[in-house]
């Protein structure tokens, strides 16, 4: 392998950060003589009506970096004139026309002047022609309390031209003046700009004595936002130390995570190739996508295996094309710097392999291979097999189908291609044993950008019927990553469509989090398209999803658009939403008896499910192990493969499962929900994975009238036991549904809790140890519950935890109980002494109403008793209550 020469592309001006580093000072230009008329030209370019004081920047792009005094003598008289008022631009011109500009000014002038500038953030714009006018020691003193000015200036229009003898002068000038100055701890007080200047030039002693006496606690950020860190900056001053090494450890220990791209610039400038890490994590953390694509294109500076780690990172979780984009344009340092990931069993790891893989189709396998025999140890050998040794493209020598051959013969004139994404990026696509080539991969991307969910190209359906879903599913998620490599580009989001075109539960998995998660960054209709692939894959574990948005989402719209979609597909089947939910739950290929088998050809293994829901595997001795093992050499390879990926992909469905079952059977206890004895054999003790469920909880039989009669569980030899422990039968049983702990008298619950204890089954859900609330004596007859007036809690808390739990509604939350045909009616207000608590919310009642009502503006005379809601209900909306009291405070007004 050829050695790859590393670069780091920084400007000149960057490495100044580094004040070890030896200066190359750059040559100011020759001024050129004042010419008043073509000033007065320049300035006119700042439009009438357009002046305001955001027009003070643009001043730094109409006047050139020398200047004559007689010129600077012009544009500070320009700056500190009053005559600014929108519509007396031209008037302003006349009176700066008529004046004469000799370049003699003085400097108690100067101070008058500025004395009557109406705001400090004009003062930025005068340190130019000053500086030009007066020694850089007067203007330091003239300026030295507005850091925030005169220290970015100084950096970016000073230092660079500085020589070694002026700045030596100036670091003896700022020695004397430091001796009199005192650091701010204070966030009311900003630091004098001495000690950024001191630390622009490099007094490093001062600077490291200044650094070193900072508690720990001064600047450290972490998770929480510091405000001191913003008003001081402390990373200015951290970059002035003498070394790299001393900037690290300081930047490090207050965990400062750089917010623009001048610090990451100042970083790259110290730390060049050591300290990449720290980038990628501030990156990550940066609050708004403009600051992340800043600091972001100062990385793509640095061409180097080191930083392509970083770059992988970014590309899968910012979603960044100029990650993307440097992985492509930098394949040989991108390959140097990834191979050493693949032995990671990692989501980077997995992804390592993928991007090596896709360079190994584009032409690049000679160089893998040199690279790898340069490292041997430190990629495993299996790694290296699934690297190199790829299936070839060319890997069938069987002649094209027919039925593809006549298929493709519509596409023979189709010259167009889609440019984001190669045939080299996707993996091979296989119809009956026949290898697309790279030509005819671009023709079925054709294809598939000409279809959509409802209408697709016959290309697409013939080759969907003709090749293995799990083979689909993978181009399709591939073809899906590459289009958010690339930075999703909206007029291509048929590569999403693709997913729910040719995605199996694979998929499904993948794309569920991303749908929750999209509409926390404003990508409302990418989760609404991603909610209609859910429903065009339309299996168990994709409905399942659709279910638990349906009730789950804190996102209204879309919470709104799964519930259509639930209610279209149960309307398709004749079916209610419930009843809906209990046909969708996957039974992740198990059995009758919850077990399933994991051929490897010589030997099997068999699954079966534990205590929690936690998969166990046992191999044809009995023998328990946590994980299926790694294939032998007597093992087939294939079958084994094949095997490993399957148990992989029930254990995702069942974590899913587990969470969205455990959720759905709270609720249904909750409203009382109850089953016939048919169903509730059919869909809990028949089901592989509801039977597991159904085992752990307490049940209860009740007659046509709703009274419970019986509490029971359903044993291991899916028999049912009543609360002596004793065989019973469901006779007499109209209904049956999960027992709700206020349903139970004290004594029953605590003997159901014993005797569950000693069989050590844990319940999914709370039920049994479930905290039951009730009303005080005084409240049976009244209608409003009012215990909680004088709670304040912040309106987020509030919402977030009425939305969690269910309600709806806005300033009048909402809640109906299906068990007792009651909704729950809760009204917020805001608190009397919400001055000192910003946007202070406060419970000013809940009351019932009969029947199932969802109009906001509700008559209280409607309101039932407290003493008449059924008990169930009184202890739920009451537990929600106590839940959103405990986060607040006592209101206490002024």
């Amino acid at each position: 392998m050829m050695e790859l020469v590393r670069s780091l592309d920084l400007e000149p001006d960057d490495w100044l950060w580094a004040t070890w580093r030896q200066r190359i000072p750059r040559k100011l230009p020759e001024p050129t003589p004042f010419n008043k008329a073509e000033c007065l030209e320049n300035f006119r370019t700042l439009k009438e009506g357009k002046y305001s004081y955001r027009i003070w920047s643009e001043f730094q792009e109409i006047i050139p970096a020398s200047l004559s005094r007689e010129e600077a003598h012009f544009w500070f008289t320009v700056m500190v004139s009053d005559n600014k008022q929108p519509g007396k631009f031209h008037q302003w011109i006349k009176e700066i026309e008529a004046r004469s500009f000799t370049g003699e000014i003085s400097l108690e002038e100067v101070k008058e002047a500025i004395a009557f500038r109406p705001t400090p953030g004009l003062l930025r714009p005068m340190l130019s022609p000053l500086s030009h006018l007066f020694p850089l020691e007067d203007i330091i003193d003239l300026m030295e309390e507005w850091d925030e000015f005169l220290a970015p200036w100084f950096r970016v229009q000073v230092l660079p031209y500085l020589t070694e003898e002026r700045a030596e002068e100036l670091r003896h000038y700022l020695r004397t003046k430091l001796k009199n100055s005192q650091w701010s701890n204070s966030i009311y007080n900003r630091p004098s700009a001495i000690f950024y200047l001191a630390a622009y030039l490099g007094i490093h002693d001062r600077i490291e004595t200044l650094v070193e006496s900072w508690p720990d606690e001064l600047y450290f950020q972490g998770k929480k936002y510091n405000p001191l860190r913003s008003h001081h900056r402390p990373e200015v001053i951290i970059f002035g130390l003498r070394s790299a090494s001393l900037v690290e450890k300081h930047i490090k220990r207050f965990q400062i995570k750089f917010d623009n791209q001048d610090y990451v610039r100042a970083w790259l400038a110290h730390t060049e190739y050591s300290a990449l890490n720290w980038v990628c994590e501030s990156i990550l953390k940066a609050e708004h996508q403009e600051k992340r694509t800043e600091m972001m294109k100062v990385l793509t500076l640095v061409k180097a295996p080191e930083v392509a780690p970083y770059m992988l990172e970014l590309m899968l979780d910012v979603r960044t094309n100029l990650a993307s984009r440097w992985l492509d344009d930098n394949i040989k340092y991108a390959i140097a710097g990834l191979l050493p990931l693949t032995s990671n069993q990692s989501r980077l790891g997995a992804a390592a392999v993928k991007f090596i893989q896709r360079t190994n189709r584009k032409g690049y396998g000679d160089f893998i291979r040199s690279c790898i025999a340069e490292n041997p140890v430190s990629i495993p050998a299996n790694v290296r097999k699934s690297i190199v040794d790829l299936v070839s493209q060319e890997k069938s020598r069987n002649a094209i189908p027919k039925w593809l051959q006549d298929c493709l013969q519509d596409f023979s004139k189709f010259r167009s291609k889609i440019h984001w994404v190669d045939s080299t990026d996707l993996p091979p696509l296989i119809v009956d044993d026949y290898c697309l080539n790279s030509k005819q991969i671009d023709l079925f991307l054709i294809a598939l950008k000409q279809s959509n969910l409802t209408d697709i190209h016959p290309l697409l359906t013939a080759i969907i019927n003709h090749c293995d879903p799990e083979n689909l599913d993978n181009f399709a998620w591939s073809l899906f990553e590459r289009w958010l490599e690339v930075g999703s580009p909206p007029k291509d989001k048929w590569a999403l469509f693709t997913v729910g075109l040719l995605g199996t539960d694979t998929s499904v998995l993948r794309l569920a989090p991303m749908i929750r998660d999209w509409p926390k960054t404003s990508k409302y209709k990418r989760a609404e398209i991603g909610l209609q692939c859910l429903t065009k894959i339309g299996t168990d574990t994709a409905l399942m999803q659709i279910s638990e948005m349906a009730k789950g989402l804190r996102f209204g719209s879309l919470n709104k658009k799964a519930n259509e979609c639930m209610e279209a597909i149960a309307a398709r089947r004749n079916l209610t939403i419930e009843e809906l939910e209990d046909r969708i739950v996957p039974d992740c290929g198990l059995d009758r008896n919850s077990s399933r088998i994991f051929d490897y050809g010589s030997r099997q293994f068999y699954l079966a499910i534990g205590a929690e829901m936690k998969p166990i595997i046992k191999d044809n001795n009995g023998r328990a192990k946590r994980s299926l093992p790694k294939p032998g050499k007597n093992d087939d390879e294939v079958l084994a493969g094949k095997a490993i990926a399957e148990f992989k992909l029930l254990k995702k469905q069942l974590t899913e499962v587990i969470k969205a079952q455990s959720k759905r059977l709270e609720r249904t206890m909750i409203n009382g929900r109850t089953w016939s004895p048919q169903a509730f054999e059919s869909f809990f003790v028949q089901h592989p994975l509801m039977v597991s469920f159904a085992r752990s909880l307490v049940w209860g039989g009740y007659d046509n009238s709703g009274q419970l009669i019986l509490t029971f569980r359903l044993t291991e030899d899916k028999t049912y036991a009543n609360i002596e422990d004793e065989s019973c039968q469901l006779e007499n049983i109209a209904k049956i549904g999960i027992v709700h702990p206020a349903e139970l008298s004290e004594t029953q619950r605590l003997t159901w809790i014993e005797l569950l204890s000693d069989y050590e089954i844990m319940p999914p859900f709370e039920q049994l140890t479930r905290q039951v609330f009730g009303l005080e004596p005084e409240e049976l007859e009244s209608k409003e519950i009012t215990r909680y007036q004088k709670i304040i809690v912040y309106p987020k808390i509030l919402c977030g935890i009425l939305k969690v739990t269910g309600w709806q509604g806005g300033a009048i939350d909402y809640k109906y109980f299906d068990r007792a045909n009651i909704t729950a009616i809760v009204e917020v207000g805001n608190s009397a002494s919400s001055s000192y608590i910003e946007s202070a919310d406060r419970i000013k009642r809940c009351f019932f109403v009969p029947g199932n009502y969802t109009d906001a503006d509700l008559d209280c005379k409607q309101a039932m008793k407290l003493g008449e809601v059924d008990a169930v209900v009184m202890s739920e909306v009451l537990r929600n209550l106590w839940a959103i009291a405990s986060k607040g405070s006592q209101d206490t007004p002024f």
